[in-house]
């Protein structure tokens, strides 16, 4: 349990530093075959709503799906 949440996105995506970053990461969720973004709502709808248009467009993106 340990290494998976050291890996979440939840945790990926708080270590970000620009909206670009934040945004990448995200495009680079919706090609990943493991990521489930049923399994993280919470973190994409708060990012949906995030200040940056790119940032909350991925996460409205993922959540889409």
């Amino acid at each position: 349990m340990g290494k998976a949440l050291a890996n979440s996105p939840e945790l990926e995506i708080m270590k970000m530093k620009t909206p670009q970053d934040k945004t990448n990461y995200l495009r680079s969720l919706a090609t990943n075959p493991d990521f489930d973004p049923k399994k993280h709502t919470e973190m994409l709808e708060k990012y949906s709503k995030d200040a940056d248009a790119d940032v909350a467009q991925a996460a409205k993106d993922l959540l889409a799906k």
